[in-house]
Order: structure tokens, then sequence, then C-alpha cells
């Protein structure tokens, strides 16, 4: 019983230390404007320019932690089989809830079709945000 007790204790201060953990901690604040701008630098880098080693500068340390700037060269190479785009354009954002994360949607246009990228951006407000995934859909 007095073992019983002590496990009861113990796990209402650990569900009360949780609870006081994440309610205690500050919103995350997105900026869309500053997401959106920081997406479009890397895109024109890394996508209308084609410069791939100042497109992995701009990445985000998470992201180069585990991606390779070869294999990040490999990949958006290998995203590209029909040409790179011309422009780009933002078309719409998505934060991640309670997530220091946002998508950022681009549109892009070569000489004879379109398509989109979908960037995920880690980052916050405050904190300024850069570049951690690429995704193409045609």
């Amino acid at each position: 019983m007095r073992n019983l007790a002590l496990i009861v204790r113990r796990c209402c201060f650990a569900i009360s230390l949780a609870a006081c953990v994440t309610g205690c901690s500050e919103p995350i604040i997105h900026n869309e404007e500053l997401a959106a701008k920081r997406a479009l630098e890397f895109a024109e880098v890394a996508l209308v320019k084609q410069d791939l080693d100042a497109a992995y500068a701009l990445l985000a340390n998470k992201a180069k932690s585990y991606v390779s700037a070869e294999k990040f060269k490999e990949t958006i190479q290998r995203l590209h089989p029909d040409g790179y785009p011309l422009t780009v354009r933002t078309t719409g954002f998505k934060p991640m809830k309670d997530e220091k994360a946002i998508y950022i949607y681009l549109s892009a246009d070569t000489a004879n079709r379109q398509f989109h990228y979908t960037l995920t951006l880690d980052g916050t407000a405050a904190s300024d945000y850069k570049v951690s995934v690429v995704a193409r859909t045609l």
C-alpha cells in the first residue's frame, strides 16, 4: 500500500510538472512575410541561379546536420530532370501549430510549364527563418 501511495504521488508530481512546463512556455509567434521572404531568397539562389553551394549555406543548421552538401546537390538536381525555373513566387503559407516551423508554398515557371514547391522553414518571428526541407510537386 505504501508503495502504491508513493507511485501515485510521483505520477501526480510528474503530471503537474509537465503541465507547468507546457503551460508556462511562451506562445510561438510567426511572421509569415519574413518566412516568405527567406523562402524566396533561398529559392532564387538554389533554383533560379542554381548556386547550390550558396543555397546549402542558407539551410538551417538542423538540416545541414543530417544532409551533406553533396547529398543536397544531388537531391536538388534530381528534383529538376526537366529543367530549373526561371521565376519563383510565394503562393501561401501555413504555420505549424505549436511548432517553431512554417510551410511556405511556392509556384515556379519555366519557359513552358509551371510546378510547385513546399519549403519548410525552421524558426519564429523573433529568431528568423531558415529552410530545412525542400519538396517539389508537379
